[in-house]
């Protein structure tokens, strides 16, 4: 890639898109989230308790992880499609390598969601719905 654009325009490229980032998160409210999974039910497990603030905010976490891997996996899923047209051997070593790769992401989406719902499903949910960008 450095052989077709400069160093210095990768450079300006790279932190033209820091600056993008930190832009849009100045100027797009934080969200509330938490209507796209059910919150904990109680001990007897009867009716649901209010998630305390530390829960809200480790929810968020897995959430926005969700979302921002959604978006990575998207280029992921379109590199592994261009790498198996040109070659099946080269397409299959790039699918091996991504599934590693995807792997702790996963595991980044899922922790969260779950330690802050305590429930499995709602994590296997999230984690499989940022998973399927890459695919699709």
């Amino acid at each position: 890639a450095l052989e077709s654009i400069s160093f210095n325009a990768t450079n300006a490229c790279f932190f033209a898109g820091i600056l993008f980032f930190a832009t849009v998160i100045r100027l797009v409210p934080e969200q509330n989230l938490e209507g796209l999974v059910t919150k904990p039910k109680t001990a007897t497990g009867k009716g649901e308790k209010k998630m305390s603030k530390e829960y809200r905010k480790i929810l968020m976490s897995g959430l926005v992880t969700a979302l921002g891997l959604t978006l990575h996996n998207f280029p992921e899923g379109l590199a592994i499609f261009l790498a198996a047209k040109k070659s099946t051997k080269l397409g299959l070593t790039l699918t091996t390598a991504m599934t590693l790769h995807n792997l702790p992401e996963g595991v980044a989406v899922a922790l969260p969601i779950y330690f802050a719902t305590k429930s499995r499903w709602q994590a296997l949910k999230i984690t499989a719905l940022s998973g399927l960008a890459e695919p699709l």
